[in-house]
Order: C-alpha cells, then structure tokens, then sequence
C-alpha cells in the first residue's frame, strides 16, 4: 500500500489558520514549539496532509491526492517564500523494500517543480 503525504513547513503564521486556509481535509498541524516549548518540538510550524484510505485502490489514492494538492495551487503560493514543501510516498507492505515501483503523476511533477518541492519515497516491509 502507499500513502501520499503533503508537507508545508517554514511558513510565516498559526499552524492551525493555515490548514484551514488551505482547507486540506484532515490535515494535521502543529507550530514551533507546541508540543515541548523547552526542546523546541516541533522545530517549525508545519501542515500535513495524507491520503491513505485502505479501501481505494492505489491508483483512485494517487487521483485524490493529486486533486487535493493541484487544486490549492494558487493557495501554496500565497504562503509566502520561506514556506518549504516536501511530498512523500510511504510504500508499506510485505516485500516493499525489494519491489518499488511508483508512479508520479505529471501533475505532481509540474506542481513539485513550481514550488520547489522534494520529493521522496520510503519502503518498509513493516505495516
């Protein structure tokens, strides 16, 4: 199974006030700080979101997560210059680390090159 995750870190601003601006549906966030104010945990104020619903098929999971992403496109860039954003496929399963096989959508691809974004790909045999 993979899972697709969207991450928005560095930004000016309230965690909580730009995840719903951005209007992600279930999206996690947390500001600098929040969790241990002493270790500084988080280190930086960030919105996550995740596709990774089990009873969609890989590729009705990847559509989701690229409308999600794609059609916040003018939203991502209103954050500002010092915002950073990370896209994360997490490949789990049995074999995952011997058999990867991902594909990027364009979409994803052009939106990535837009913003600057990494891309990266974790595979664990572990669920």
């Amino acid at each position: 199974m993979t899972e697709y995750r969207f991450y928005i870190h560095d930004f000016d601003g309230d965690a909580k006030e730009v995840a719903g601006f951005l209007g992600f549906p279930g999206a996690s966030h947390a500001n600098r700080g929040e969790r241990n104010p002493e270790r500084i945990v988080p280190r930086r104020n960030s919105v996550i979101f995740s596709v990774n619903d089990p009873t969609e098929r890989g590729a009705a999971r990847l559509t989701a997560f690229a409308m999600e992403v794609t059609n916040r496109r003018e939203k991502l860039r209103e954050l500002g210059g010092g915002t950073t954003f990370k896209i994360a496929l997490v490949v789990t399963g049995r074999g995952a680390e011997e058999d990867v096989h991902v594909t990027i959508p364009p979409e994803i691809s052009e939106l990535a090159c837009e913003l600057g974004c990494e891309i990266d790909v974790f595979a664990s045999s572990v669920e």
